[in-house]
């Protein structure tokens, strides 16, 4: 059918990956939109040199698959695929989580932001404990009917926004 088209599977290949890299760009795009805009809010988020990596890992998820678009026919040419779609499929997760999640506050709020979850709006004074978990490198804010406020430890202003806490908080950075 690409042959009644004068298409190659090289070049269709080789589309694809730049549709898809327009719409990483869009969804960068989207996930750096601010859903609220508080005067001194202050952010939690992973750091710019980890967000960079991210934009760079694209590049390179992208290469690999115009690079399989150039092998189309030949003897490796599902590996190539294959191996590259993967990769993309890796790079797509890890750009979820770094660009999708972020907290904010301000003196008497916590806004939790995440595409795995709904968005919250939870008040700091029901804000009951905070814990540290090992396994999972994160510090769990227990708060009372809002559910828990999942901390990274690798987020930049993770000690202000402990110290700012109405409770007793573990020590940063975690022993």
């Amino acid at each position: 059918m690409l042959a009644t088209l004068g298409l190659d599977y090289g070049m269709v290949i080789t589309l694809v990956g730049v549709a898809g890299a327009v719409v990483m760009r869009v969804l960068m795009n989207w996930s750096k939109e601010e859903v609220r805009q508080h005067t001194g809010a202050q952010v939690l988020q992973y750091p710019k040199g980890v967000r960079l990596m991210v934009q760079g890992l694209w590049v390179v998820g992208l290469g690999l698959l115009a690079l399989a678009g150039f092998a189309w026919g030949g003897p490796h040419a599902k590996f190539a695929l294959s191996f590259a779609t993967v990769v993309n499929a890796i790079v797509l997760t890890l750009h979820l989580l770094v660009f999708g999640e972020r907290v904010t506050w301000d003196a008497a709020h916590i806004h939790v932001f995440s595409l795995w979850g709904r968005t919250r709006v939870i008040p700091i004074h029901t804000v009951v404990a905070c814990e540290f978990s090992r396994m999972w490198q994160q510090y769990r804010v227990q708060t009372e009917g809002h559910g828990p406020v999942k901390v990274n430890v690798h987020w930049v202003g993770v000690p202000e926004f402990l110290a700012m806490l109405p409770c007793r908080v573990p020590a940063y950075p975690p022993a």
